[in-house]
């Protein structure tokens, strides 16, 4: 069976996902490959769970640009798409 698992938490101050999810100052746990495999393959503790899915990736290593809403529709995920009513978020802090 093929799953797919999204785990957020929160933003740190100043982080650059907090600016992208700024209403819920969230981000995505993204992990490097080596916490990849420990989450994925080893029998880890609700604590060492916790302490991974609160990785913190460093804005510098991040790029953003928005996209539509309708991504799904138009297939054009990498065009970069503008809102008016919204301000630009720098990828770069």
């Amino acid at each position: 069976m093929d799953t797919v698992t999204i785990n957020t938490t929160a933003a740190p101050a100043g982080h650059l996902m907090g600016k992208v999810h700024n209403s819920k100052m969230r981000m995505l746990s993204i992990l490097k490959e080596d916490l990849k495999w420990e989450y994925i393959f080893d029998p880890l503790s609700e604590n060492r769970i916790t302490e991974i899915a609160a990785t913190q990736f460093p804005s510098e290593q991040l790029t953003v640009y928005s996209i539509a809403k309708n991504v799904k529709m138009t297939l054009q995920s990498r065009e970069k798409y503008v809102y008016e009513e919204l301000q630009e978020v720098e990828s770069v802090l």
